[in-house]
């Protein structure tokens, strides 16, 4: 299965960084009787000096380029990190079943191995492959913090900490219930707490999106009246030579895609609390602001 994915991976790759931008795209042009977009053979990037060396995009290929080459290497280490980032989220979705339920069987008198294997096996993987090896250690006599260290170290803080009042019970002697039931009704307050966090997150995930489109619309109109002064100034003969647009363009151009690149962090590590989730935004938002910069360069 490992080299059907990667060749899967392969496959998008390439359609993304060079079959959509340099065949797809200008074929949508053409149909729309734009003919902006020419292909591979349309990319001219030049090197101009501001200050320190940088690139100059002197085509609207040259953005496209760009564009898809930063999505399409986002979308594959997203793919590549997505099983992880769904893996934890799971987690933290059973963690609070798992601790009711075995609270539950604890309080029917099942002893609270046998209990935290039943919840474990009712909620079903991921999380019932980490307690069912916890289970089988200690029940063959390991002591239960180093079972617990060998067993669940891998899995997030936020999962970890509640789980360990299972370890706790297990050596309290006969304040297994209580134990339980603190860690319990510790889980229910983190997890409201948590959805209150991500409902009100939610807004701030609008207004940095908002913020990468409102960089883009401002550097357009800038382009424009920049580019319409450089006319009006050269056919009025009060200017020697005109701006030159490709690189104002290009210096609009790459602080639009670090703010992309900051904007995306920004959300998945405020909003989901997982950095991974960045590549996701980072490789629908660069084409998207590649296209609006090579769309308008052309009209300039």
């Amino acid at each position: 299965m490992k080299w059907r994915r990667r060749a899967v991976l392969i496959l998008l790759y390439i359609f993304v960084v060079f079959i959509v931008p340099h065949y797809v795209i200008p074929t949508l042009s053409s149909v729309a009787g734009m003919g902006v977009f020419n292909g591979l053979h349309g990319v001219k990037i030049g090197v101009g000096i501001a200050v320190l060396p940088v690139p100059i995009f002197i085509t609207p290929d040259s953005y496209t380029f760009v564009g898809f080459f930063i999505s399409g290497a986002a979308a594959i280490l997203y793919l590549l990190y997505r099983d992880g980032v769904r893996l934890r989220r799971m987690l933290r979705k059973q963690i609070a079943p798992l601790l009711t339920l075995t609270s539950s069987y604890t309080r029917t008198g099942m002893p609270v191995l046998d209990a935290l294997h039943e919840a474990g096996k009712a909620l079903g993987e991921p999380l019932y492959s980490y307690v069912a090896r916890f289970v089988e250690l200690v029940k063959l006599g390991y002591d239960p913090e180093k079972s617990f260290e060998e067993c669940l170290s891998t899995l997030p803080r936020d999962v970890r900490a509640p789980l360990a009042a299972i370890s706790v019970a297990i050596s309290s002697g006969g304040r297994v219930v209580d134990t339980l039931s603190a860690a319990e009704e510790y889980v229910l307050h983190m997890t409201r707490l948590e959805e209150l966090r991500r409902s009100r997150l939610e807004g701030y995930k609008v207004v940095l999106i908002l913020a990468v489109v409102a960089f883009t619309i401002s550097a357009v109109l800038s382009l424009t009246i920049v580019s319409y002064i450089s006319r009006t100034l050269n056919l009025y003969g009060l200017m020697g030579r005109s701006f030159s647009i490709p690189l104002i363009s290009t210096m609009y151009y790459i602080p639009s895609m670090f703010i992309v690149i900051t904007s995306s962090i920004a959300i998945s590590r405020i909003v989901y609390g997982e950095t991974a989730v960045a590549l996701k935004y980072i490789s629908i938002l660069s084409p998207i602001v590649s296209i609006v910069f090579a769309v308008a360069v052309s009209f300039l």
